[in-house]
Formats: structure tokens, C-alpha cells, sequence
């Protein structure tokens, strides 16, 4: 069984962040035990995400649905998350330039509903 897809047998969803960093979540579901076993195996996921992960993001994509999906996934308002952004950081999400997990890892460190 991959990594990832024991992560998924127990409720966890995980997505590769800058480095070889990772982000596992719900944070209420990961037992001692799951923190071991994620702490032993990072190397193992950290490669499986990065193979999962779509080539680079597409240019000229439409960075309003991108925060748009990214609010519903956090719970968040699409108003709030876009006055957390600047027209430099629109544009750079719209040339792919900004990843998605980059863009999640961000919004969760200065967003707080």
C-alpha cells in the first residue's frame, strides 16, 4: 500500500509544500501513532506527492476560480482570501508562477476564521 493511500484509509489528506515539507490534514484525526508513522514515512510521501502533482500549473489560468476552489476548501470567504493578495501575486497565479500548495500554505498561515 502506497503512502499516500494509507494516509486516506485513515482520513488524512496530505499536499507537498516548498521543500520537503509537507501538510496533513485534519489535524484532529492524527492519533500519536499516525504522528509517528508520518514522521517515519515522510521521504516516502514527500515522493509520492511530488509524482502525484500535475505538471507545472497552467499558464493563463484564471486566478478568481483558483481562490475561489482554495475558499471553499478552507471554509473561508473568496473577498477575504483576495484581500490577502495583491494585482503582483493575481498575475503570478495566473502565469502559474504561484503553485497551489504554495498558495494553501500561505492562506493558512495568515488567514484565521
Amino acid at each position: 500500500m502506497s503512502a499516500l493511500a494509507y494516509l486516506h484509509e485513515h482520513g488524512l489528506q496530505a499536499e507537498s509544500l516548498p521543500g520537503d515539507r509537507i501538510a496533513v490534514w485534519p489535524g484532529e484525526a492524527i492519533t500519536p501513532a499516525l504522528e509517528r508513522w508520518i514522521a517515519e514515512h515522510k521521504p516516502e510521501i514527500v515522493s509520492e506527492l511530488r509524482k502525484s502533482a500535475a505538471p507545472a500549473e497552467k499558464k493563463n489560468q484564471n486566478p478568481h476560480a483558483i481562490l475561489l476552489k482554495m475558499a471553499e476548501q478552507l471554509q473561508a470567504s473568496p473577498a477575504i482570501l483576495r484581500a490577502l493578495l495583491d494585482s503582483d501575486d493575481m498575475q503570478d497565479i495566473a502565469e502559474g508562477v504561484i503553485s497551489r500548495a504554495h498558495l494553501l500554505a500561505y492562506f493558512r498561515q495568515m488567514y484565521t476564521p
